[in-house]
């Protein structure tokens, strides 16, 4: 693991393949390390030539930590978001696209492609609107442009994500928790024991 500072935040990151290829950079979801990317998905992005780039959000996994500013509760601010009210978060979607477009430059990268996976996503949309010449394309994966217009979840995912989720004692408890969690939104029939990311 290598540590960079981009838009004045220390940030965790992986490089994986040949270093001068086409840069693929992949941001992760909500409180997911760069861990959960697939090792079979960044093998095949590489044998193809590319270069890989995965991360750690700010607060998440190895990556600077905002000490001291407790995390705001999650239902309490989809309810303040719903009411058209401010959410107090510390810091915002537009901050996080600074954190990815300041990691390209830091790293050199020029234009990437882009692919964000749900919270990962929302923020790969701010960077294409905020600097669309560094960005070649962009994929966005289980994501959402935010608009109160399009499909809510099912209330059995968002049970499963948000409101049941298991205050964990231990690590048996916390590996429960995303197991059901991931259960809830994967392609049925999916393996969630052998895809290598929740051995």
């Amino acid at each position: 693991m290598q540590m960079i500072e981009a838009n004045g935040t220390q940030l965790a990151y992986e490089r994986y393949g040949k270093h001068g290829g086409p840069a693929v950079l992949l941001v992760m979801g909500l409180g997911a390390q760069l861990t959960y990317w697939s090792p079979e998905f960044i093998s095949a992005l590489t044998d193809s030539g590319r270069e890989v780039i995965a991360f750690d959000n700010r607060d998440v996994g190895l990556s600077e930590k905002w000490s001291g500013r407790r995390a705001p509760n999650a239902i309490r601010q989809m309810l303040r978001r719903s009411l058209g009210r401010k959410t107090g978060a510390p810091y915002s979607l537009e901050d996080m696209a600074h954190d990815t477009i300041g990691l390209i430059d830091a790293l050199e990268l020029g234009s990437v492609d882009l692919v964000g996976v749900s919270l990962g996503g929302m923020i790969s949309q701010f960077v294409c609107a905020m600097a669309p010449e560094k960005v070649r394309s962009f994929t966005g994966i289980m994501t959402t442009t935010g608009n109160p217009r399009h499909p809510k979840p099912k209330l059995k995912i968002m049970s499963s994500m948000v409101f049941r989720r298991t205050r964990a004692q231990d690590s048996d408890a916390a590996i429960e928790s995303t197991m059901r969690a991931y259960a809830a939104i994967s392609t049925p029939g999916e393996d969630l024991t052998t895809n290598g990311t929740l051995e």
